[in-house]
């Protein structure tokens, strides 16, 4: 996130800006007036999007056969740190960017002290969920590589140990944004330019003469988890290499079973590899520019005027782990489905049975036909018939299995099809 927004107050037209001074600056502040009317608006469907995909992962990593993995209870803190941190970035969007927008005016400067408050506490509490999140992600890997990688890696990577992971981390980094919470504070700043005349606003600052914030925050919280996540990624990219020669091995040699195996350890690698990575990139270029601005102060006017971009990568990259979840991992799909579409299944069930009640009492009351053949081949039909329904029963009724019915006249003749093609003998799978 951008941690840092205090940004200098310009006119809203294009055509007041003088970029005498530096063009590259003027055009950043150009484009940041013009983002500004519908970043909040932007944002606050992307939190409210982030919201329900991490509340949803929550939900499918404390289920009983997920929660016992130690990598899905790491994964489950970084879903609640995600969900902290676009919750309280939805509450910022709605209050700075568009309750308290004017065209004319910082988004970020306030009329009364109040809001300002409020936007002291949503920076600040934002940078300790972000960080949270990373060093979960960080962790994840870890114990990804550990259990791949070591021979008694499983011995260390238990639940027990993932969660005192947990403590550690939570504890440190809410320790370590002390420093963050002391040098920010709200303040009062003049302005007069083109559409206001001294006019005195509050926002958030930075205490005068304190700089060891900066350092601490490029160190503990970009270079030092980017360096990590680098090392990490290329570790568990040799490990699933040496996987897929060792599956093809197994697969060359008539071991189907395991090669199997083999491919569904390197989707689970692959999909939390790719977490890993999404975080990288998006963390790796911020840390880089935060340390240049050490040196170089006067490049802070380029990032304050990025600053709502970055925002809006960062939370996008911390709303879309539920879509990577799902497309890469059965079992998170499986657990997703049957937690949050069981209703339905139990409809198409219940459908499906009151159909089957109608086809049977349809057949029972059928005018009979004479016939030339005798009674006991009449039975035997009914029989076969009865034995047909039997079986389409036991393979549909279960509600993991249950087909899309709606009981029309159409299902009823599917239904009557499928059993006559039983008794002819084609041979049609249930």
């Amino acid at each position: 996130m951008a941690d840092d927004h205090v940004h200098v107050l310009n006119c809203s037209t294009a055509e007041n800006y003088t970029l005498s001074t530096c063009d590259g600056v003027g055009a950043l502040e150009i484009f940041r007036n013009k983002y500004l009317a519908i970043h909040g608006y932007l944002a606050t469907l992307i939190c409210i999007a982030g919201v329900l995909g991490n509340v949803a992962n929550i939900v499918v990593f404390t289920r009983p056969k997920m929660a016992t993995s130690p990598v899905n209870h790491l994964l489950m803190m970084v879903a609640v740190a995600d969900l902290t941190l676009v919750t309280v970035y939805l509450v910022q969007a709605i209050a700075f960017y568009i309750i308290y927008h004017e065209p004319e005016k910082e988004p970020l400067y306030l009329y009364t002290e109040g809001p300002a408050n409020l936007l002291y506490f949503c920076t600040s509490f934002v940078v300790v969920c972000h960080a949270i999140a990373i060093w979960h992600t960080i962790a994840v890997a870890a114990f990804r590589w550990m259990t791949l990688a070591m021979p008694n890696g499983k011995f260390y990577c238990t639940l027990k140990n993932a969660r005192i992971c947990t403590l550690v981390l939570v504890i440190a980094n809410c320790l370590v944004s002390i420093t963050n919470w002391y040098t920010q504070h709200v303040g009062v700043t003049e302005v007069s330019n083109c559409h206001f005349c001294n006019q005195t606003f509050y926002t958030v600052m930075g205490r005068e003469g304190i700089q060891f914030n900066n350092w601490l925050f490029a160190v503990f919280g970009k270079i030092l988890p980017c360096t990590l996540l680098m090392i990490l990624t290329i570790l568990l990219l040799i490990i699933m290499h040496r996987a897929e020669v060792k599956r093809q091995q197994l697969l060359s040699k008539g071991k189907s079973e395991e090669s199997r195996r083999h491919q569904e350890h390197n989707r689970t690698t692959g999909m939390l590899l790719t977490v890993v990575v999404i975080f990288l990139l998006i963390e790796l270029p911020h840390g880089i520019y935060i340390i240049i601005m050490g040196y170089e102060p006067g490049l802070m006017v380029y990032y304050s005027n990025l600053g709502e971009l970055i925002d809006i990568v960062t939370l996008i990259a911390f709303s879309i782990n539920f879509i990577l979840y799902s497309v890469m991992s059965r079992q998170f799909r499986t657990t997703f489905f049957s937690l949050f579409c069981k209703k339905t299944v139990q409809q198409q069930a219940i459908n499906f049975r009151r159909l089957s009640a109608v086809v049977t009492n349809a057949k029972n009351h059928l005018p009979h036909r004479r016939s030339s053949q005798p009674l006991s081949n009449s039975t035997t039909n009914n029989s076969l018939h009865y034995r047909c329904e039997e079986k389409y029963n036991k393979n549909y009724l279960h509600p993991s299995a249950s087909p899309l019915l709606s009981g029309s006249c159409e299902d009823r003749t599917l239904t009557t099809s499928i059993c006559s093609d039983n008794h002819s003998g084609n041979g049609v799978a249930l």
